[in-house]
């Protein structure tokens, strides 16, 4: 149960101040002590309010859900994570994907109509990945940077469970 939800009850008195129970006290040590998952590129932190890992490593930060019915395990999630070996290739392709998806959109949000066009590959050089969240379905969803191009919303492209992308859009 997430703390949110235990939040809605009514104290009509308190019996007895600083009580110890045991259990609780264990349960509260448990989940106060860090849950850590070692792979070859890093270490990643269990955040068990959201239910997801979490790791920064080189320049990209990433998310592993946790599997569907799992308190800790996320091996669908890290299955995803360990098929892409270079990422900075994989930047450059759904880079690519992106400008090619949005390139008309992006120059729909230009400031100025005396101002250029963007081409595919001006836009695919100016956005940058920043965040891979990989899902408990083998999905990935991919975040960037606009460089402003969209006047500072971010863009999201997803992938599929085969590695492949599907869609791409702006938010925020």
């Amino acid at each position: 149960m997430r703390p949110s939800w235990n939040n809605r009850y009514y104290v009509l008195e308190v019996l007895e101040e600083h009580a110890k129970h045991s259990e609780l006290e264990a349960l509260s040590a448990y989940l106060k002590t860090p849950k850590y998952l070692h792979t070859d590129r890093g270490d990643f932190l269990l955040n068990r309010e959201y239910q997801y890992y979490t790791a920064r490593i080189d320049d990209y930060a990433f998310t592993l859900d946790v599997d569907e019915g799992s308190d800790e395990s996320c091996t669908v999630a890290l299955a995803a994570f360990n098929t892409i070996d270079n990422f900075k290739a994989f930047e450059q392709r759904i880079s690519t994907y992106i400008s090619e998806t949005l390139l008309d959109l992006a120059n729909d949000w230009l400031d100025n109509d005396d101002q250029d066009p963007i081409t595919a590959d001006v836009f695919a050089k100016r956005i940058t990945m920043g965040e891979l969240a990989f899902r408990n379905d083998g999905t990935i969803e991919v975040y960037y940077d606009d460089d402003d191009i969209f006047w500072g919303h971010c863009i999201i492209a997803n992938i599929d469970a085969e590695g492949n992308p599907v869609h791409a859009d702006i938010a925020g």
